[in-house]
């Protein structure tokens, strides 16, 4: 249970943000990760756990604004889990759980083909980007929520096994490249790494027609995150965010992890328990928990170690959230607890005084006011309502979680 102080301090804070969301204004951005769809997204799951009209009322306006848009405004931020495919994920979302009524179902169809016809127009050997946020992985988790889309995931999954480096082990790894950078690495996360895959080959694996070609990825990309585990004697984390290309497996030359959903251990032990699960593999199960265990213990870091903000991406929310969900999924004491640290913290960074609520997420190299589900007051609010009263939908699978 979470103490009283707490709650009633969450209450307050998510009373504040909550005053600042049925304020919205559409800034252009229309994106889930982004923009004004993952405020609609926020709002309706408020909405309906509060059963509040008026956060309901404006989220169907800002749904209502969306889909009266030109398709180029879904485009504006590309066609992956950061544009158009994460847009029409959250309407097939809201359909399903009959959020809404909407008959959106045309709409979904066009999108389909549209990202049907941009995935067969991409030549193997041009490698395209397999990201998550930014990439084929974001089309499939979309497809994967779709009736009668096989062949396009027969084609992703084809380009995943075209793009995997198999080593001597049969581990497998992919190069994965920072298009803000222009570097390329073995990227072990779930925001933009190999963890997605293993998530994204989870799902893949509850299909019959993909269990066999989809558990040899899993297995493969598994044992490669596990050989690559660092000396916890000089590091602080189990794992380290990227593998430089240059670098052999198992090496030791790479610097320790931040402590966040989007790089690090917790991303990466949380799609090790779920395979876990899936493969009815006791042991790696039990290695994901020993990893979390070890990381509800790095609860001082926030001060030095990257977590500035309180948003999900990189912030302390989402650190509260991967501990909830383990708390309940292991009946871990330990990570209800440390859930409970991190929930403190996010509401400790509401001290800007220019701030929505006080908050404001970092963008390198300053702070900014963001209303977004990924890094924004969208997201932390949706955190915060949570720890008050449990969410019946599982809003937090669009963080493949």
């Amino acid at each position: 249970m979470i103490d009283t102080s707490l709650l009633n301090h969450t209450e307050l804070k998510l009373k504040e943000l909550t005053k600042i969301l049925v304020q919205y204004n559409h800034n252009g951005n229309s994106s889930l990760l982004g923009g004004s769809a993952g405020v609609a997204f926020s709002l309706m799951h408020l909405a309906q756990i509060n059963k509040n009209e008026r956060f309901y009322d404006k989220s169907i306006y800002l749904l209502e604004e969306l889909i009266g848009q030109e398709n180029s405004k879904w485009t504006a931020s590309g066609l992956s889990h950061s544009g158009l495919s994460g847009i029409a994920w959250m309407i097939n979302f809201m359909i399903k759980h009959e959020m809404i009524e909407t008959d959106t179902e045309e709409l979904l169809e066009e999108v389909d083909s549209t990202l049907k016809h941009y995935c067969v127009s991409l030549p193997f050997e041009d490698k395209p980007s397999l990201d998550f946020l930014h990439g084929l992985q974001g089309i499939a988790f979309y497809f994967l929520q779709r009736d009668n889309s096989d062949n396009l995931l027969d084609l992703i999954l084809s380009h995943l096994e075209y793009q995997a480096i198999r080593e001597s082990d049969n581990s497998l790894k992919w190069i994965f490249t920072n298009a803000l950078y222009n570097t390329s690495s073995y990227n072990l996360s779930l925001s933009h790494g190999i963890s997605s895959i293993i998530g994204i080959m989870i799902a893949y694996v509850k299909n019959e027609t993909f269990v066999i070609r989809a558990k040899k990825i899993l297995e493969g990309a598994i044992k490669y995150l596990i050989k690559n585990q660092l000396d916890l004697n000089s590091h602080a984390s189990y794992f380290p965010s990227v593998i430089p290309l240059e670098h052999n497996s198992g090496t030791q030359n790479t610097g320790s992890s931040r402590l966040a959903w989007c790089y690090g251990d917790l991303g990466i032990a949380y799609q090790l328990y779920e395979a876990g699960l899936i493969l009815n593999n006791v042991e790696l199960t039990e290695y994901a928990i020993k990893v979390l265990e070890y990381n509800s213990s790095r609860i001082d870091e926030h001060s030095h170690h990257g977590i500035v903000d309180a948003g999900l991406c990189h912030g302390a929310a989402g650190v509260a959230l991967i501990y909830d969900l383990m708390a309940s999924k292991s009946n871990s004491t330990i990570f209800r607890e440390t859930s409970q640290y991190w929930l403190k913290q996010a509401i400790s960074f509401a001290n800007h005084k220019d701030g929505l609520a006080g908050f404001k997420s970092f963008h390198h190299p300053h702070f900014q006011n963001d209303y977004s589900l990924l890094e924004g007051i969208s997201g932390i609010a949706l955190l915060f309502s949570n720890a008050i009263k449990k969410n019946p939908y599982p809003w937090h699978e669009f963080l493949l979680l």
